[in-house]
């Protein structure tokens, strides 16, 4: 069954970058924001995998800390960062987001990202630079503020199959 998880290649990738004004000191302040807003996005924690019997099933791996590659970009960058983007994904049991903190020529700082097309399409891509982006700001401005948790869908969607299970949803059924 190894065939049923598809070999992935560069046809299922999102990926581009992102920078913004800051010096290479900051980089530990986007490795922080980076990390919190995979905490908060259970969809980049997806992973597939196969159960017991052998059919492809998709979990949510736990939040654990993560070291994300700094790379030092040349004047012409764009061919290092075409390549970046059309690297393959492990489609079993790994990531399926992949992130480099980028060094500019010039001394700006920012992020490669790369993102498989089965966890984002290209809103979320926007919606997740916007929110990578303002935790980064809001990070540089107080180190030392918390993460705002944000309601889980994961959790959603377990309190939603408890309620179905339950003697509360049957009385409602009845009801309705």
């Amino acid at each position: 069954h190894d065939d049923a998880i598809p070999k992935c290649h560069m046809v299922g990738n999102l990926s581009g970058c992102l920078y913004f004004p800051g010096a290479s000191e900051q980089l530990p302040i986007l490795q922080q924001a980076l990390t919190d807003i995979i905490a908060q996005n259970d969809a980049l924690r997806l992973r597939l995998h196969y159960d017991e019997a052998g059919r492809i099933v998709q979990s949510t791996a736990p939040v654990v800390p993560q070291t994300f590659p700094i790379l030092q970009l040349p004047v012409d960058y764009r061919p290092v960062l075409e390549q970046a983007s059309q690297a393959p994904f492990q489609m079993r049991g790994a990531p399926l987001y992949h992130f480099e903190r980028l060094i500019l020529a010039d001394g700006q700082i920012g992020f490669f990202f790369r993102y498989h097309h089965i966890i984002v399409d290209a809103l979320t891509v926007s919606l997740l630079n916007r929110q990578i982006y303002q935790r980064f700001v809001a990070l540089r401005e107080d180190p030392d503020l918390a993460l705002e948790l944000r309601p889980s869908f994961v959790e959603f969607l377990d309190r939603e199959a408890a309620y179905l299970r339950s003697e509360a949803f049957t009385d409602d059924q009845a009801f309705w």
